[in-house]
């Protein structure tokens, strides 16, 4: 994720601007570790891409998430309406941290799972800046 795609730290609470940056962090890391053939460990980072960014809106909510069992309510209970595809994209993505432990994937379901991980994130990011915008916590910020 380029840094235009990352919200203003002058904008966001410190943390919020923390999991937007790991989860941006984690995605670029996941991308650079499948370029040299490291499945696994991407599927994990990606897993954590995702994870940062549930964290993220549902903090905004004033929703802590702590649990996988957390992830999956929140985005069903509360993204799905927002985006109904999310909940299967979600159930894609949970696939790669399963991956990590015990190898159920192949490299090109990895790949096509990361575009997941891709779009997924980015519209998580659109219904973050979208709620920061309606509770006046930011003004110019850049996606």
């Amino acid at each position: 994720m380029t840094k235009r795609e990352k919200l203003s730290r002058m904008e966001m609470p410190e943390l919020l601007q923390d999991r937007v940056e790991t989860s941006a962090h984690y995605y670029e890391n996941a991308i650079a570790l499948m370029n040299r053939g490291e499945y696994r460990k991407a599927s994990e980072l990606l897993w954590g891409a995702t994870t940062q960014m549930i964290k993220a809106l549902s903090q905004v909510e004033g929703t802590e998430i702590r649990s996988h069992k957390q992830f999956r309510s929140y985005v069903h209970d509360k993204l799905s309406y927002a985006d109904p595809k999310l909940m299967s994209q979600f159930r894609d993505i949970e696939s790669l941290h399963n991956h990590f432990y015990d190898a159920t994937l192949e490299r090109d379901e990895v790949e096509q799972i990361s575009a997941t991980v891709r779009q997924f994130i980015e519209r998580l990011r659109e219904l973050l800046y979208s709620r920061l915008k309606k509770e006046g916590q930011t003004g110019n910020t850049t996606l």
